[in-house]
C-alpha cells in the first residue's frame, strides 16, 4: 500500500541493521531515525518477499504430480480425516485460499491469462473432489465453507463423527445441551479456571453442533438452550479483568481463550462486555521488542479480539489505538522469528499454517483491510478486496463474506 494511503499518520518499516521496526510520518523519507539506514522496506514488503516463497512448501509437500493432496511435511505422510479434531488433508487449502485473500497468485497460474480465474475453478472443484474422496463433507467443512466459498447450503452440516464429539468433551462430559440440566452439566465440566482456551472453544462449538441438528431436525435453533448458554457464558466473564474464566490461567491461555469467546460474540453478534477493559489486558503483555509474542496462534490470539472489537464498535479504534499500532507493527518481529527460511513457511508442517494468522490481523489492524471476520476469510473469488490502480494507488471495494443470499456464518 502506497505510504500516503496508510490509514493513519505513521507507516511501519523495517530497518533489518537495527532489527528492529520504525513508525515514521507518512510525509517523511523512509529511513531509519536510529541509524540512518535509507530507503527502508515497510513491514508488509518484508512480510510479502517471503510469503510469496510459501508456494515452494505446495510442490515440497504435494504426494504425487498433479495431486491436489499434501504430505503433512516434506517427506511425511497425510494424515487421515479420522485422526482426530485436526483434518490435515485440509490445510493446504485453507492456507492456499489465505495467501490468495491476501493478492499472491501461485506459479501454477498465470496473472495475465484472461481465463486464469476458470482454470482456477476446475483446479480448486478438483482439489475438494480428492478432499471428499479422502472423506471430506464439503457442507460440513469449515475450510471449504469459509475459505473457499463453495456452500450450497446456508448452514453447514453438523460435525457429529465420534472423534469431534470426544474433541468437545475433556471432562467426559457429553456435549449434550437438549435440557437445561444436560447444559449446565456440560458447562460446568468444561475447564473454566485454569484452561480457558479449551473452556471458551468447546462451548462454542457445542452450541453450533446444538444449533445445527436443531435445523435438521426441523426445530427453532434459536431455542431455550442457546439463550441459557449464553446466560452462563456471559456469567463467566470476569469484570475489570477483561476475560472469561481464568482464576487460575496465564495470560496467554486467557487471552486465546478470549479469541475462542469473541468468535461466538462476533458470530452471533452478541453484544461484547467491557471491550475497552478487553483491550487494556492484551495490550498489558505486548512487547517493545516483538509486540503480541508468542510461537504463532498464540501470538494472533491476541490480537484476534481487537478486531472483533472493532468490528463490533469502530468508534473504540480511537481508543489506544497509536499503541495498538505499535504493538502491532512490532509483531513483525515475532513473525520473522517464527519463519523457517529452509521450509519457506511458518514452522516444518502443515499443523503450523494457521500461524499465518498473525500476517492476516496485523493487516486489519494496521491497513484497516477486513481480510476475515471470525475464522472467515473474506470471498476473494467474488472480488478483490483492493484494485491497484496504474499509478500505484489502491482502491478499496465491497467485502462480501460468503456467497451472496447467505447470511454469515463464520
Amino acid at each position: 500500500m502506497p505510504a500516503e494511503q496508510w490509514p493513519r499518520s505513521r507507516v511501519y518499516y523495517f530497518c533489518s541493521d537495527c532489527r528492529d521496526v520504525c513508525g515514521i510520518p507518512k510525509a517523511n523519507p523512509a529511513d531509519c531515525p536510529q541509524c540512518g539506514r535509507k530507503g527502508l522496506k515497510d513491514i508488509f514488503s518484508e512480510i510479502a518477499e517471503r510469503l510469496e516463497q510459501s508456494w515452494s512448501f505446495f510442490e515440497a509437500t504435494r504426494i504425487r504430480k498433479g495431486s491436489w493432496l499434501f504430505a503433512n511435511q516434506p517427506g511425511g505422510e497425510v494424515y487421515h480425516m479420522d485422526e482426530g479434531a485436526h483434518t490435515f488433508p485440509n490445510y493446504p487449502l485453507a492456507y492456499y485460499a489465505e495467501l490468495r485473500a491476501l493478492g499472491f497468485i501461485p506459479p501454477w497460474l498465470d496473472a495475465n491469462d484472461p481465463d486464469m480465474r476458470k482454470k482456477e475453478d476446475v483446479i480448486i472443484e478438483r482439489w475438494v473432489e480428492e478432499l471428499e474422496d479422502f472423506g471430506m463433507d464439503r457442507e460440513a467443512d469449515w475450510i471449504v465453507r469459509n475459505r473457499i466459498f463453495m456452500n450450497e447450503e446456508e448452514f453447514p452440516r453438523p460435525r457429529s463423527d465420534a472423534s469431534f464429539v470426544k474433541s468437545l468433551s475433556p471432562g467426559d462430559v457429553e456435549p449434550d445441551l437438549t435440557t437445561r440440566e444436560s447444559t449446565r452439566a456440560y458447562f460446568n465440566s468444561l475447564p473454566w479456571c485454569n484452561n480457558p482456551y479449551s473452556a471458551c472453544g468447546r462451548i462454542g462449538h457445542a452450541l453450533d453442533l446444538h444449533m445445527a441438528r436443531q435445523r435438521q431436525a426441523g426445530r427453532e435453533s434459536f431455542d431455550e438452550s442457546y439463550h441459557y448458554v449464553k446466560e452462563l457464558v456471559d456469567a463467566q466473564y470476569q469484570p475489570g479483568k477483561g476475560y472469561w474464566g481464568g482464576s487460575e490461567a496465564d495470560f496467554i491461555n486467557r487471552t486465546s481463550g478470549n479469541m475462542k469467546m469473541l468468535c461466538t460474540y462476533a458470530r452471533f453478534d452478541w453484544p461484547i462486555p467491557e471491550p475497552k477493559r478487553i483491550i487494556d489486558y492484551h495490550l498489558s503483555g505486548a512487547t517493545e521488542k516483538a509486540g503480541f509474542e508468542g510461537s504463532g496462534c498464540s501470538a494472533f490470539n491476541q490480537m484476534h479480539p481487537l478486531c472483533c472489537i472493532f468490528g463490533q464498535y469502530p468508534e473504540l479504534k480511537l481508543y489506544r489505538g497509536d499503541e495498538i499500532d505499535r504493538y502491532t507493527a512490532k509483531t513483525l518481529m515475532t513473525f520473522l522469528g517464527n519463519w523457517n527460511d529452509a521450509t519457506n513457511f511458518y514452522g516444518e508442517t502443515w499443523l503450523s499454517k494457521h500461524n499465518h494468522g498473525v500476517v492476516t490481523f496485523m493487516t486489519e489492524l494496521l491497513l484497516d483491510l477486513p481480510i476475515s471476520r471470525v475464522s472467515t476469510i473474506y470471498n476473494w473469488r467474488e472480488n478483490s478486496i483492493i484494485t491497484r490502480n496504474e499509478d500505484g494507488r489502491i482502491t478499496r471495494n465491497k467485502v462480501i463474506y460468503q456467497q451472496r443470499g447467505f447470511r454469515f456464518y463464520g
